[in-house]
């Protein structure tokens, strides 16, 4: 069942990472989430470009800042 939570980067892995209630679950290219921001629900998957992670919904990609939390919904 999907949940809302917060996913931040992880410097250390260099990867975005979910953040569960007892666990961190890390995200991988392809894995697909619900985006949350500005009160719209986006879906889409999480891709890894040359340089930097994005989030591609429809045929549009979403660059994520690595200084951001955002909220999103997985299956764990």
């Amino acid at each position: 069942m999907a949940r809302r939570l917060q996913m931040f980067y992880d410097k250390e892995l260099s990867r975005w990472v979910v953040e569960g209630r007892d666990e961190w679950y890390s995200m991988h290219c392809g894995e697909l989430l619900q985006f949350h921001i500005n009160g719209k629900t986006l879906r889409g998957r999480i891709e890894l470009g040359r340089a930097s992670w994005y989030i591609i919904t429809g045929d549009t990609a979403f660059g994520l800042l690595e200084n951001r939390r955002y909220v999103v919904s997985v299956d764990l």
